[in-house]
């Protein structure tokens, strides 16, 4: 899953990076492939969804070090954050943006 996570946040980036700099582009009805790309912050949302239970049960069952545990957790909550971050600037398309 933290894989996963780290994937979706690479290109996520490296698509914004790439449509170029127009701002443009990232307004409502503008470029598809940003439109396209903001579906990548709701996989992170699932993500983090997913991720909550797995960090508790690492705790609770001791699984792992406490440095892999640690490092776990502390990548939920980069997570969050991000996810956050995106809920903040309108970057969750559709219908989402109006539920949070």
């Amino acid at each position: 899953m933290a894989v996963l996570s780290a994937l979706l946040l690479v290109v996520l980036i490296g698509g914004f990076l790439s449509s170029g700099s127009n701002p443009v582009d990232f307004m409502p009805g503008g470029d598809l492939t940003i439109e396209r790309l903001l579906w990548l912050s709701v996989a992170m949302a699932v993500c983090v969804i997913v991720q909550l239970p797995l960090a508790y049960r690492a705790w609770a069952g001791s699984f792992w070090w406490l440095s892999r545990r640690l490092h776990y957790t502390l990548l939920l909550g980069a997570n969050i954050a991000f996810v956050w971050w995106c809920w903040y600037w309108r970057l969750i398309p559709g219908v989402l943006n109006d539920v949070l």
